[in-house]
């Protein structure tokens, strides 16, 4: 059996992604709950498992995405505006959804509006379950730049780690599809992302990519994250940068 890795507990089947102990520990600290002994995590994290999931970070995910991103507009909602804000390297197209759950629509509106330009968002997979109606709209309207991508970790990574509804049995692939998506992926891997994602690109939307990311627990009451620009500001820069290019 190979190695775990240190500081993480290997996946089991149908019981949701590998838990990073150091930020399971901090959210433990949170609510007052005494931490595992370390002597149980190491007996949990060699215990023989089936189905073992490989997973990718959710920044290295993003940074695969840079050297591909010519003018488009990207979009990020709940844990992943910090971790796009820590990577992008054009501000002036970056738009922060503060809206819990209206990623999907905000960037469907943003892709009509904009159908000569690329739309990538960075989706919650907790956050999409709140709003799964928006990708019968998004099928609907059948928007050809629009990238959806979610974040799929299996848990509400802003709230202290929580599994989403039915966690390890969601199929955002197949409900993609069943809406009328033109086309959806899976990715698990890093390096098959890294050498796919430009073909993923080109391919005609809407496009939805399910991304099987490493949980990021954050705890916003202790350490809140640095204030993003309001979506309004970031909206007019992004209107002003692109009408530039016109």
């Amino acid at each position: 059996m190979p190695a775990t890795p240190p500081g993480t507990l290997r996946n089991r089947a149908r019981m949701g992604p590998p838990i990073d102990w150091a930020c399971l520990e901090g959210w433990q600290r949170h609510v007052g709950m005494p931490k595992l002994p370390r002597l149980i995590q190491s007996i949990l994290a060699v215990i023989p498992v089936k189905n073992e999931v490989a997973m990718i970070h959710m920044r290295d995910a993003m940074r695969a995405v840079l050297s591909h991103r010519r003018g488009d507009v990207v979009l990020a909602t709940e844990t992943s505006v910090g971790a796009w804000s820590d990577v992008s390297t054009d501000v002036t197209l970056d738009l922060a959804v503060p809206a819990m759950s209206k990623g999907s629509s905000i960037a469907l509106g943003v892709a009509l509006a904009q159908p000569e330009r690329r739309v990538i968002l960075w989706d919650g997979d907790g956050s999409l379950l709140m709003n799964l109606g928006s990708i019968i709209t998004v099928a609907g309207k059948g928007p050809a730049n629009f990238y959806h991508i979610v974040v799929d970790n299996g848990v509400y990574a802003m709230t202290g780690g929580q599994p989403v509804p039915n966690a390890g049995n969601l199929d955002f692939q197949g409900l993609a599809k069943a809406a009328g998506y033109a086309r959806t992926f899976e990715f698990d891997d890093l390096e098959d992302w890294t050498s796919e994602i430009g073909g993923v690109l080109e391919e005609d939307g809407p496009v939805l990519v399910v991304m099987k990311t490493v949980p990021e627990l954050t705890d916003w009451k202790v350490n809140p994250p640095p204030p993003e620009r309001p979506l309004r500001e970031a909206g007019r820069m992004a209107h002003q940068a692109m009408a530039s290019e016109a």
